[in-house]
């Protein structure tokens, strides 16, 4: 896999204008706030979850407010961890342009997606810095108070985070049929 580096996205410097087949429908335009808002339930129901667990069958739960600022500072380096996990279900031979915006690195791939390598993408960050760490952390001993701190902090951010890529999968879980692809040309991206 090749990363070409194309700067800061704007107007002049897009996405790649890719050749889309004439059938091809497009899909994921942009999410409303509610949308957004809608999918953040289950995830702050799962953080609570997690954290009623721990705190009521597990261990008790003691706060260190140094462990929340350093788990809270390094959510921002890994959203650059949590693009890079999206390149690693992209094809081996996909060449992958990064752009950057105020809002992080986003990472584009040049060929199409089938829709299960499209769903893996769209799941492997929220699964592997998100909900597997903050089961770990249920079952953490409260005596690592720091690390407990900076591990709940960290995966929640980093699941909240995820927000976004949760609502595409729910929108490609019901639009696109079984055997299509996903392909961005633009600012628009399509299955056909």
């Amino acid at each position: 896999m090749k990363i070409k580096w194309k700067g800061k996205l704007s107007e002049t410097n897009t996405f790649p204008k890719n050749e889309i087949p004439l059938n091809a429908v497009p899909f994921l335009e942009s999410h409303s706030k509610l949308e957004i808002y809608v999918m953040l339930v289950p995830i702050i129901i799962f953080i609570a979850g997690c954290f009623y667990i721990k705190f009521n069958f597990i261990s008790e739960t003691k706060i260190n407010f140094l462990g929340y600022i350093i788990g809270f500072l390094l959510c921002i380096p890994f959203l650059t961890v949590h693009e890079l996990l999206h390149v690693a279900c992209f094809p081996p031979k996909a060449t992958v342009e990064a752009f950057y915006t105020i809002w992080g690195v986003c990472l584009i791939p040049s060929m199409p997606l089938t829709k299960v390598r499209y769903i893996c993408t769209l799941l492997l960050p929220a699964l592997t810095l998100g909900i597997i760490p903050l089961l770990i952390w249920t079952f953490i001993p409260y005596y690592y108070i720091t690390f407990n701190s900076i591990l709940f902090i960290l995966s929640a951010g980093c699941l909240t985070s995820a927000v976004g890529d949760l609502c595409k999968l729910i929108h490609v879980l019901k639009e696109m049929p079984k055997s299509s692809v996903a392909w961005v040309s633009g600012l628009k991206c399509y299955y056909y």
